[in-house]
């Protein structure tokens, strides 16, 4: 196993913990299905407290903190856990020693994109209580199937969004690459 695997497996497994030990959090009304309103993240051990909501009521009301209970946003959280796991295990193949014997390595253009597309997909577009791009993506064929009301405009709008953070990622990549060269050429230098 090479440094940029163990990098790999160690900041997965870093983000899968701390995303297993502060799950996101949901407040549902206690007579009501429908009802749900995100809390934020919280710990395992010790969920947040509901909060009261304004204008929840018939006369614009405030609903008291009582009339709520918290639950595990379970759909949001297991998106992001999978996501994790499948971008930890890609990035692990991804510098995987080839049979030729070379290395992939961040300073060959082909690596570096498919680094940045992998990690784009995790990035949260909306927040970090929001879904990530992968869950997005995946979502596309259910759509396509669906045909809801403006679906073609999700596509779009999702594929544009997840090709800017692919761009946004390479270029932060490149230029942190070119500024360790400058560094290292200054210190060999000196």
């Amino acid at each position: 196993m090479n440094s940029f695997q163990k990098a790999t497996l160690i900041i997965g497994c870093v983000i899968l913990t701390m995303l297993l030990l502060f799950p996101p959090w949901q407040e549902a009304a206690l007579k009501e299905l429908a009802y749900r309103k995100d809390i934020g993240r919280g710990s395992l051990l010790r969920p947040p407290k509901p909060v009261p909501v304004d204008c929840y009521f018939v006369g614009c009301q405030t609903a008291p903190a009582s009339y709520f209970h918290v639950v595990l946003n379970s759909r949001l959280h297991i998106a992001q856990c999978i996501t994790v796991v499948f971008i930890t295990l890609s990035l692990f193949w991804l510098f995987l020693r080839r049979s030729d014997g070379t290395q992939p390595t961040l300073n060959k253009t082909r690596t570096r994109l498919l680094f940045s597309v992998l990690i784009a997909l995790g990035l949260p577009p909306f927040g970090i209580n929001s879904f990530t791009l992968a869950a997005f993506l995946f979502q596309i064929p259910k759509v396509i199937i669906d045909q809801g009301e403006k679906w073609q405009g999700f596509i779009l709008f999702i594929s544009v969004v997840f090709m800017f953070c692919s761009c946004v990622v390479y270029g932060v990549v490149t230029l942190a690459l070119a500024l360790y060269k400058a560094t290292s050429t200054k210190r060999l230098a000196a």
